[in-house]
């Protein structure tokens, strides 16, 4: 009975040992990561904790502000915390407040919901491959400080990394009742499913993520009488610059061109010319077929240019 009495003891310690351990990187590697974003030229502050023993890495950021090197980047909340349990630390909880500040160089505004969480997993493994991640979010709403607001009842977010796949990640997205600003009217169904296949595995050492190619297996949008459905296959070169088309099918295409002038993303001058060429192309239809293409580094909406096209390449 003595002995199991020290063999539980010496466990317990051992234990506890392996807890303040992994406390200690948990803090400190929020802390790496906060000092090398200031080195890049970012005001990162935050108060860092971990809490939660024996069983929890529970790491709260507190007061935790961003802002980019050039200031026209920013981030800020009161709190933002990761939960593990600590027999599983590849398995990670993302907590975000109800109320944060975002700033771009488009707006600045408030984020505010009532439920923010994100899970992700990591193999288990020294490399700690990206596995695969879960985002969610309900009533959601941003509130410009330009005095302008867009609210959202429902988000969820998931990419699982495909079986036998080091790189390769399906992706669906779900929006649900998405009401835009002013006139514009609520959105009130987004789903995309689509397999996106990277350069590079993605894992602790990636420091720069690189789309190889995205293929749209579904794409829908229910923007109240208006319907957009699409699909098509996007390969990029080695800057991230995509090569390919999406097709678009857009049902009651007339009513689109206005709510597009409400959301200022088309030029009111340019809206009737819009209206002359889209019966052309409709051919006096309500449903218009046009191929959203990209090649030679540049974007075309069937014979609109769109300029250049988007690089998917991001740096962490």
């Amino acid at each position: 009975m003595r002995r199991l009495t020290y063999l539980i003891v010496v466990l317990a310690c051992v234990y506890a040992g392996y807890w303040f351990v992994g406390a200690n990187r948990v803090t400190n590697g929020a802390e790496t990561a906060l000092a090398q974003m200031e080195a890049q030229g970012w005001t990162a502050r935050a108060d860092v904790a971990t809490k939660g023993f024996p069983s929890r890495f529970d790491t709260t950021l507190n007061d935790l502000s961003l802002v980019g090197p050039a200031g026209n980047w920013g981030y800020s909340a009161p709190f933002v915390q990761t939960l593990a349990l600590s027999y599983r630390p590849n398995n990670v909880i993302l907590v975000l407040p109800d109320t944060q500040r975002i700033q771009s160089p488009a707006d600045i505004g408030t984020l505010t919901a009532e439920r923010l969480r994100a899970s992700a997993t990591v193999k288990p493994n020294l490399a700690l491959a990206f596995d695969d991640l879960t985002a969610e979010g309900a009533d959601l709403t941003y509130a410009s400080d330009a005095g302008w607001d867009m609210t959202l009842a429902a988000l969820l977010i998931a990419a699982r990394l495909q079986d036998g796949q080091d790189r390769r990640y399906d992706v669906y997205t779900k929006l649900d009742q998405f009401a835009l600003p002013g006139d514009a009217g609520t959105i009130a169904n987004t789903i995309l499913e689509a397999d996106v296949r990277l350069a590079a595995p993605l894992d602790r050492s990636t420091q720069d993520v690189l789309v190889e190619q995205l293929v749209i297996n579904t794409l829908r949008i229910d923007w109240s009488d208006v319907v957009l459905i699409g699909e098509g296959q996007l390969d990029m070169d080695a800057q991230g610059r995509p090569e390919g088309q999406i097709l678009l099918q857009v049902e009651n295409w007339q009513v689109l061109i206005p709510r597009l002038v409400d959301l200022d993303l088309f030029d009111p001058g340019f809206a009737r010319t819009a209206q002359t060429m889209g019966t052309l192309l409709a051919q006096g239809k309500d449903t218009m077929t046009l191929p959203l293409k990209y090649e030679n580094g540049m974007g075309m909406l069937g014979p609109l240019p769109l300029g250049p096209a988007p690089r998917l390449h991001f740096t962490r």
